[in-house]
């Protein structure tokens, strides 16, 4: 339990240095009566590790109910609360209930984590966004990939200052808006002419309509989770039907559902490891390919892009590859690698892989009777990761599976998927045998690993 009197208090402001204290902050603030307000420190905010192992979708609404309850108590004080950020607001929830922002030097529009895009932008944001920027606007930050910076800020309606040291501005910032409020009474803003258009039931149809289509479109905001942006929207549809309440309690249902998922525990556990990916240094992979030593983690990134040339040649279109690629969760696509990266760069590389890949420019025999479903051609590029995964285990140019997980997922492998030996186990060797066996039509780079072959023949697992 955290003591009243452990709070910081300057200037007569109240400083909630962690979440545990913000509580006990919140009590202060109403019964002290010189006390002028509450700046929550950078920071502070909710627990994402706090969903690690949740055995039942209740656990992960009962935890989202818990932090709205502390984001309705912020949202409710008489007295400012300013949560201060060092360059983004971290829980979208408070700094949406919060009276002002304060952010440190500069700003950072970036986009978010594989984490933050696999569950809701945060408990307690969506309706709160909703409320205080309507529905269009709300649909358009939660699907877009962004975090909250001060120009975000300051269109949603924040009052937002931008310096260093932050808390000390937030104390500022507290001390300003206490003097506003001492000298005014004026009533809250009316809402916008496209906040009442909203109101009505055919408009927030086709708003959410398009909001959907758009977001299927956009290959940055990839699908960790089948259907998270329908999911965004049905909690924004619960806003638009039945008000903030109701919509509360979509929004800690879905929350559940998508923190109890396994997509959602592996990235929890990646996070936690410290190994979450981040974006490919294509600059770094150029120069690697370029050199006669292909390590083990660039070679499973040559093999995908020989794929993708043999996909090309086969007739597909590079937006239909791409697309592909990116709905099952690369973090890039692979025909648009194969343009940054250049002719010359990719000759060197593939000169580099092994003679089963002996046609360096892939051209089949007779084009497929029918074109590949994307379904297919996810397959035929993940199974390339996967094989020449097992064939650098073969080869020793990775000393564990787990080490080639490790590399394959910052190379851009879907994260959530544990990596490609890991998905190979979630698959079942045997299974991933027979879907090589199935595709050896295509050519000697379909040959299984020998690690593979005796693997599933004893039924065994590369992490066992």
């Amino acid at each position: 339990m955290t003591d009243a009197a452990s709070i910081e208090r300057t200037k007569d402001v109240l400083v909630a240095s962690s979440l545990a204290q913000l509580g006990p902050a919140l009590d202060l603030l109403d019964a002290d009566r010189s006390a002028r307000g509450l700046v929550v420190a950078p920071g502070v905010g909710f627990d994402r590790s706090s969903l690690l192992g949740l055995a039942t979708q209740r656990e992960g609404e009962e935890l989202c109910r818990a932090h709205q309850r502390l984001c309705a108590r912020v949202a409710a004080s008489a007295k400012p609360v300013v949560v201060a950020c060092e360059k983004v607001a971290t829980d979208l929830g408070l700094a949406f209930a919060a009276r002002a922002l304060a952010f440190g030097p500069g700003t950072a529009s970036r986009a978010t984590s594989e984490l933050d895009r696999a569950l809701l932008p945060g408990p307690a944001a969506l309706p709160r966004l909703a409320a205080r920027a309507g529905l269009r606007r709300a649909l358009g930050f939660a699907l877009s990939g962004r975090h909250l910076d001060d120009a975000t800020a300051r269109r949603l309606g924040l009052d937002v200052q931008g310096g260093s040291p932050v808390v000390g501005l937030g104390v500022a910032l507290v001390t300003m808006i206490h003097h506003k409020q001492m000298q005014s009474s004026a009533p809250p803003a009316p809402p916008s002419r496209l906040q009442a258009l909203e109101r009505h039931l055919v408009a927030r149809r086709v708003l959410f309509r398009r909001a959907l289509a758009e977001a299927s479109k956009r290959p940055p905001v990839r699908r960790f989770i089948e259907g998270r942006e329908a999911r965004v929207v049905e909690v924004l549809e619960a806003y638009g039907a039945r008000g903030f309440v109701y919509a509360g309690e979509v929004e800690a249902r879905v929350f559940g559902e998508l923190a109890i998922s396994s997509a959602s525990q592996r990235l929890l556990e990646l996070e936690k490891e410290g190994r979450l990916p981040r974006a490919l240094d294509v600059a770094e992979l150029r120069q690697s390919f370029l050199t006669e030593a292909m390590l083990g983690p660039n070679r499973l990134v040559a093999a995908t892009l020989f794929e993708a040339r043999c996909l090309r040649a086969e007739g597909l279109s590079p937006d239909a590859i791409d697309d592909a690629a990116r709905a099952w969760g690369f973090s890039w696509g692979p025909c648009a690698l194969l343009t940054e990266l250049g002719a010359p760069v990719l000759a060197a590389a593939f000169a580099h892989l092994s003679p089963r890949f002996q046609s360096r420019e892939p051209v089949p025999a007779s084009r497929p009777a029918s074109p590949p479903t994307i379904e297919e051609i996810q397959m035929r590029l993940a199974l390339a990761f996967v094989n020449e995964a097992v064939h650098a285990l073969d080869d020793a140019a990775f000393s564990s599976p787990i080490q080639a997980d490790r590399a394959a997922v910052a190379m851009g492998f879907p994260a959530f998927r544990g990596g490609p030996l890991r998905y190979a186990d979630t698959l079942g060797l045997r299974e991933v045998l027979h879907r090589l066996e199935a595709h050896a039509r295509l050519g000697e780079r379909w040959a299984p690993a020998s690690k593979l072959v005796l693997a599933a023949g004893q039924g065994s697992s590369f992490h066992s």
